[in-house]
């Protein structure tokens, strides 16, 4: 992915992104967090086709979807494998199951869409 932007005042756009990073980091967390629960393929039965975010069956996978501060402006968001550890299987696909993936929509979702949520955040004009 490439984005270009053209800026007049890269001294001003610096200062706004340091001024606001702990919210931007927060911000890209959220919408990963956000993106996974809201993209599940469906209630079981049926089963999600290969290739298609996994369905719901207990809520397990949806209930251990998280988001922890670490640091200063950084944010880890992980899937509690203590509580689905089927998690990574489903992400990845096995030697019996093909890839459901819910992490990878994800992060490439984030990835495009950034600019557009800082804007909605109110962070950046257009």
């Amino acid at each position: 992915m490439d984005w270009r932007y053209k800026v007049n005042n890269i001294e001003a756009l610096k200062a706004r992104v340091t001024n606001n990073k702990e919210k931007l980091v927060e911000l890209a967390a959220v919408s990963m967090a956000n993106y996974v629960r809201s993209r599940w393929s469906g209630f079981y039965p049926p089963h999600s086709m290969p290739g298609q975010s996994p369905a719901i069956i207990t809520g397990n996978l949806d209930e251990s979807i998280g988001i922890e501060q670490i640091g200063e402006a950084t944010y880890r968001v992980y899937q509690d494998a203590d509580q689905a550890p089927y998690g990574i299987f489903l992400e990845t696909g096995t030697e019996f199951i093909a890839p459901r993936p819910f992490w990878t929509p994800s992060v490439l979702y984030t990835q495009e869409a950034f600019p557009d949520l800082c804007i909605d955040a109110g962070l950046f004009n257009r």
